[in-house]
Parts: structure tokens; C-alpha cells; sequence
């Protein structure tokens, strides 16, 4: 994965890099979202895990942890 996938994947999902801190880290604070962003700008590599972690956002039952996500920020 590189910078250019991970962009793809925030806009394709309608997400913000603290959306991701939140889903990733359970949190959002300043830390959480500037290392989102060092991987989005290409000052660090994006760790191994991520793109595994992206792909398979557990699911439970028939909603993914990303969709489950989503709903709780629409109520």
C-alpha cells in the first residue's frame, strides 16, 4: 500500500484521517492523527499491517467494523 492508496481509501469511504485514528487507535487525539497524516504524506512508510487491517476491518454479523462505525457517527 502506499500514500496514494491509503488517500484512496479515506475518500473513497468518506473518511477523515481522524475517522481512521478513531477506527484504528480508539482515539483521535493530535498524536493519533499526525502519524495517519506521516503516512499520508509520505514521511513514514505505511506500516505492513495497515492495508491487512483495511481490507478485513473485522466484521460482525453482516456489518463491517468500518460500516458499524459509520452509523454511530450518523445518529
Amino acid at each position: 500500500m502506499n500514500t496514494k492508496d491509503l488517500d484512496k481509501f479515506l475518500s473513497d469511504n468518506n473518511l477523515t484521517s481522524g475517522d481512521l485514528a478513531r477506527i484504528l487507535f480508539n482515539s483521535s487525539d493530535m498524536t493519533d492523527r499526525v502519524i495517519i497524516s506521516r503516512w499520508l504524506n509520505g514521511v513514514v512508510k505505511i506500516p505492513r499491517w495497515l492495508p491487512n487491517r483495511l481490507k478485513s476491518i473485522n466484521h460482525k454479523g453482516n456489518k463491517s467494523e468500518l460500516e458499524l462505525y459509520l452509523i454511530e457517527q450518523n445518529k
